[in-house]
């Protein structure tokens, strides 16, 4: 709280701060992504490791496939589930749906004040 009260109201383009929070920060896209997962990985790993034959407890296998595609809730795949979807697409023609009904109105109301 401290540290926060004694900084600048206007952050600046040269605030190394903020620099680091930015450069820390992961975001969907970034070609080095892949590459920032795997190293997370790997160091999750290894604390695992140690975690684990200091205290002698076993842990769950990870899974060490490819990224999955990301479902509705945000799982990731684990030890009883591979990541493999093995529904009949239902879900992903609705969210298809959806999305094209609204993208639909929009375009609707676009076409509709287009000669204002």
């Amino acid at each position: 709280l401290i540290e926060i009260s004694q900084q600048p109201f206007a952050r600046t383009i040269d605030d190394p701060k903020l620099e680091l929070s930015r450069k820390v920060e992961l975001r969907d896209g970034d070609p080095m992504l892949a590459f920032f997962r795997k190293k997370e990985k790997l160091k999750y790993a290894a604390e695992l490791k140690m975690e684990s034959s200091t205290t002698n407890i076993s842990r769950k296998p990870l899974y060490e496939g490819p990224l999955p595609t990301p479902n509705r809730f945000g799982i990731m795949p684990g030890y009883r589930w591979d990541a493999v979807n093995r529904g009949n697409g239902f879900e992903h023609k609705l969210l298809i749906r959806m999305n094209d009904k609204g993208s639909f109105k929009e375009d609707e109301y676009k076409w509709s004040v287009a000669d204002l």
